[in-house]
């Protein structure tokens, strides 16, 4: 078994493994035309895999990555919303809710940043009359 010990001995392995590495390279690169065959069989091989992400989607159909997740919790008839970043790093959203008999405790549209890794409360409704239907329409953004 082949044992390095000294810094000299390391550097000269590393300086064949370069002279080595830069004759391949520019022996591939010097014939052009096995160049050209290589270029025309990758694009061969490629176009005969289908690609499973776009199968059977198009480009604007293909899904995000979630980067936060909206909690509701209720208690009684206040509902307050929560806000989960699953991102290292602060993310800013946007809520825009169409009230039905619901009044928050901010105005909408409404637009906050959360820091990351943590469930952060948003908002909270609470219906203007109790006798009344209340609904809601949550788009955040």
């Amino acid at each position: 078994m082949l044992q390095l010990t000294s810094a000299s001995c390391l550097e000269k392995v590393f300086l064949a493994l370069e002279k080595v590495s830069w004759r391949l390279i520019t022996a591939f690169f010097r014939n052009a035309s096995f160049l050209c065959g290589c270029w025309i069989c990758c694009a061969a091989l490629l176009g005969s895999f289908p690609l499973p992400a776009f199968a059977e989607q198009s480009l604007s159909e293909i899904p995000t990555r979630q980067m936060v997740n909206v909690i509701k919790h209720r208690e009684g008839n206040v509902i307050r919303f929560f806000v989960q970043n699953l991102e290292a790093t602060d993310v800013t959203a946007t809520f825009d809710l169409a009230l039905v008999n619901l009044k928050g405790n901010t105005r909408f549209p409404y637009t906050t940043t959360f820091p990351p890794h943590q469930i952060t409360e948003a908002f909270s409704l609470s219906p203007i009359r109790e006798d009344t239907e209340w609904r809601y329409t949550l788009t955040n953004y």
